[in-house]
């Protein structure tokens, strides 16, 4: 989706193992550049074997775990060892490392993403001096995030800043504390609209936005204009907005706007966003990724 509408230079940020997909892979490397992670030797091996049958040239990260305890070999000696293994592989390109901390995006307080950054950093100056010594060039590291981009930007450890969220920004974010710095301000952009279909008591309303709606993997959303109102659990197609007298204050028709508790997997949900500047609506632009697991 992103090569066909012009942009050529693209990390996917994960380890490609599946033969269909690494063949898929290695057909789009001969429109651009692309670039994958990985974290086994064996992972190496399969993702050079696809680059030469389709005659592509492939870029290359050596995931490292720097706290994520998800994929990644340990920094210093392992990834050294990857790295050679990628210099040595026909096809591929050593480009880096993936240093990506994903828990840390989420540490509610300054101080605690701040040691956080501070660590990961140690740890990726420690695996590149490694590098230097056995020879490499580390040209590119690709970490950090949308919650820890204020502290990242005072290492120079990572060259590539790989924050997505703060274009919209959810619920879950908003509970991070911030340090005060500019740069951490980032507002929230991402809405769901719904409207109100029931209000069969005083202290409860229903709205037509239900699980079906909205991701709740990091808890139920919020609302945008009324903070003091709870969003519950009506099932599928149903949410109850719960507040002392709340069927006065709130009408049949009446438009809500939802604060999703995640905006990544709110956003898969959907095939179009609707791009609104004030009242007015400016554009509508169509989500071409969602869903697409192959």
């Amino acid at each position: 989706a992103l090569m066909a509408r012009g942009i050529s230079n693209i990390l996917v940020t994960n380890e490609i193992i599946a033969p269909s997909q690494l063949d898929r892979l290695a057909r789009i490397a001969r429109q651009g550049t692309v670039a994958a992670c990985v974290d086994s030797t064996a992972g190496i091996e399969a993702l050079s074997r696809a680059a030469a049958q389709r005659n592509a040239t492939i870029r290359v990260l050596v995931e490292i775990n720097v706290g994520q305890e998800r994929c990644g070999v340990e920094p210093g000696a392992p990834a050294v060892e990857l790295a050679r293994a990628v210099v040595k592989a026909p096809n591929l390109d050593f480009d880096g490392l993936q240093a990506y901390h994903g828990k840390s995006q989420h540490f509610r307080s300054a101080a605690e993403r701040q040691a956080s950054s501070a660590a990961v950093a140690e740890k990726i100056k420690h695996t590149i001096a490694m590098l230097r010594e056995a020879g490499i060039t580390c040209s590119t590291v690709s970490g950090g995030g949308t919650g820890s981009c204020n502290d990242d930007f005072h290492h120079d450890a990572i060259t590539e800043l790989q924050a997505g969220s703060y274009i919209f920004m959810d619920a879950d974010y908003a509970d991070n504390r911030e340090t005060g710095d500019a740069k951490q301000a980032f507002r929230q952009s991402l809405f769901v609209k719904a409207g109100v279909i029931s209000n069969p008591s005083a202290d409860r309303v229903v709205i037509d936005a239900g699980l079906k709606s909205l991701s709740t993997d990091s808890g139920m959303p919020r609302l945008r204009d009324h903070v003091d109102l709870v969003y519950g659990r009506g099932g599928d197609e149903h949410g109850i907005l719960m507040a002392p007298r709340i069927g006065e204050r709130i009408k049949l028709g009446t438009a809500v706007w939802l604060v999703p508790s995640h905006c990544d997997t709110t956003l898969n949900l959907y095939d179009w966003i609707v791009a609104i500047r004030g009242n007015t609506v400016e554009n509508v632009w169509e989500l071409a990724g969602r869903g697409a697991v192959t």
